[in-house]
């Protein structure tokens, strides 16, 4: 948690307790955000360690499995590149490596 991040959350705390009964107070802009985007990120971590594993354990090796992991950030690549220039829109069809 970064300083001014720990500075706001002390803010917040002390102005709840002056708060009437029944009202809350609520942290937002890029507080929340945060958050918000450093959970999805932890969420996306463990699943990327999940599927890492599964190929593993179809391919049988860690090395395989290594190698087309590295491989999939230059086909989407690839793929976001050819869909430019043949001026195709992300789409189901496209998704589905229909044209």
């Amino acid at each position: 948690m970064e300083q001014w991040d720990a500075d706001i959350a002390k803010i917040t705390s002390a102005a709840q307790k002056q708060l009437p009964a029944g009202s809350t107070l609520v942290t937002r802009g890029q507080v929340a955000t945060m958050h918000y985007s450093f959970t999805g990120l932890l969420g996306g971590l463990s699943c990327d360690r999940a599927v890492y594993l599964l190929i593993v354990v179809n391919f049988q090796s860690w090395t395989e499995a290594f190698i087309i992991i590295t491989a999939l950030p230059g086909a989407l690549a690839g793929i976001c590149w050819m869909l430019f220039l043949t001026r195709t829109t992300l789409n189901v069809p496209s998704l589905m490596a229909r044209s």
